[in-house]
């Protein structure tokens, strides 16, 4: 690759002589190449540019897929089955890309910058990664899709489930200026080892070699004298405890999937509930500015006066009659209704859905974390998955709670429009010369309810706070 020219230029061994190779061709790269890595399994090349992307050609050119990435490549590597790629970036983040979908399966911030990375497989004795049989594939309901997401959307959200689970133990190992990171299968971090002091932050490690039972690691370190220095980190435990760490890695995807899941259907939620009110607000928010040059505003005061009196405020009068006409009062319901619905529906089809996935693979956690002899050594701590669950379980408590309180807040939010449309109609009776009286509405608890729970954030002169109380 020669970045100067932006160009690829592609080779292969000569048939006839085994010291000789001949060029197959070259190809004008849209902009300056700083390496490329070749698959280990297919016929596919990643491409890392100055333009902060990587690509991904075949070996005839033909574009698989580009990614943006937030900082400059310093590094990237293929996982030995050639299904994830992980790019190491100036920045000291490290990204894995599951290749056949272009879909990001983890960016995780390391110690420094990262100059060197390594992705080894266990070679030696019996590397086959023997799981056992998942129950919770065949048990648990699949995940619905999120409503307005792509099919691609929803399968970041649980493809980590599919390519976590390679047939061997392999291990992402990441050296930064001073640190050396590990990572099972590029899925769970299981800790790190700091560099000897004649290593310091203006080093650079150059290049690393892993054992085939993945004991030791020697690194090769340009220390800032210009030396060049060795070092062999010993790393027994990925020998010894494979199974465990493997087994670890594989539940360490799932369970970061379907916290994915969970926080994408909350930020869908969050999303709905900011619409149901957000008309509304906007139009109080512009009433109550309006009015409120020379003090603060008591929106709450003059619709329980409304409400209790049936008198209206000339001010009010003409904000309804103008800005909350009947027909938009209907318009604006059925907005209003339908994002409590499409609510109650992420709630019951999707967020719950997810907890119960989460609750289980949770609970297997606890499980392994049983085995002390094993999973003790390896981090695996069973206070903590008991804790984690009980938090699962209070954040599922409160699922509960926010159904009821969308019931209470909707049959508060149709009381109040059916008043409100009343009164509009009653107003509009009315000449413009009295001051219009307007009878109670039967369910007139309901609709206080939504007055003081609704309005009370526009009764202060600070737009500032008015936001702050709202999004509270």
């Amino acid at each position: 690759s020669a970045a100067a020219a932006a160009t690829l230029v592609t080779m292969e061994l000569s048939e006839t002589s085994a010291s000789s190779f001949h060029s197959l061709g070259e190809k004008k790269a849209a902009s300056a190449v700083l390496f490329a890595v070749w698959s280990p399994t297919m016929d596919v090349v990643a491409l890392a540019t100055d333009e902060k992307q990587i690509h991904l050609h075949r070996l005839s050119w033909q574009k698989v897929w580009e990614y943006k990435l937030e900082a400059a490549a310093t590094v990237v590597v293929w996982r030995p089955d050639g299904k994830v790629l992980a790019v190491g970036l100036s920045n000291g983040v490290v990204v894995t890309i599951e290749v056949e979908r272009a879909m990001v399966l983890r960016s995780e911030q390391v110690s420094g910058p990262v100059t060197c990375m390594h992705w080894a497989q266990q070679q030696s004795g019996s590397s086959t990664v023997q799981q056992g049989h998942d129950w919770g594939s065949e048990l648990l309901p699949k995940l619905n899709p999120l409503p307005d997401s792509s099919e691609s959307d929803f399968a970041v959200l649980t493809g980590g489930l599919q390519v976590a689970k390679p047939q061997a133990l392999n291990v992402l190992v990441v050296a930064t200026a001073t640190r050396v990171h590990f990572s099972v299968m590029g899925a769970l971090d299981c800790g790190s080892v700091t560099l000897p002091d004649t290593v310091d932050s203006h080093s650079r490690v150059m290049g690393m070699s892993v054992s085939e039972d993945l004991s030791s690691v020697l690194l090769t370190v340009h220390a800032r004298d210009g030396s060049i220095l060795y070092h062999r980190v010993a790393t027994p435990l990925l020998a010894k405890e494979s199974l465990a760490l493997s087994r670890m890695a594989v539940r360490s995807s799932e369970v970061f999937s379907l916290l994915l899941y969970v926080s994408s259907v909350i930020n869908a939620m969050q999303s709905s509930w900011e619409s149901i009110v957000m008309e509304l607000d906007n139009k109080l928010t512009a009433f109550a500015a309006g009015k409120n040059g020379s003090g603060p505003l008591q929106l709450e005061r003059e619709f329980l006066s409304l409400l209790s009196k049936g008198v209206a405020s000339l001010e009010l009068q003409g904000f309804l009659m103008t800005e909350l006409t009947p027909r938009k009062l209907k318009t604006l319901g059925n907005s209003i209704d339908t994002s409590y619905a499409n609510v109650q529906k992420l709630i019951l089809e999707n967020l719950k859905q997810g907890l119960q996935a989460l609750l289980y693979r949770l609970t297997e956690l606890q499980g392994f974390a049983m085995f002390r002899e094993s999973f003790f050594t390896v981090g695996l701590r069973e206070d903590a998955i008991i804790d984690s669950i009980a938090c699962l379980g209070s954040l599922s408590l409160k699922t509960d709670e926010l159904l009821r309180v969308i019931d209470d807040s909707r049959a508060n939010f149709k009381a109040f429009l059916t008043w409100l449309q009343g009164a509009l109609h009653r107003m509009e009776e009315t000449s413009e010369e009295d001051r219009p009286k307007v009878s109670k509405a039967v369910d007139t608890q309901r609709v206080a309810s939504f007055i003081c729970e609704n309005l009370r954030p526009f009764s202060t002169g600070n737009p500032d706070q008015q936001q702050q109380q709202q999004q509270q």
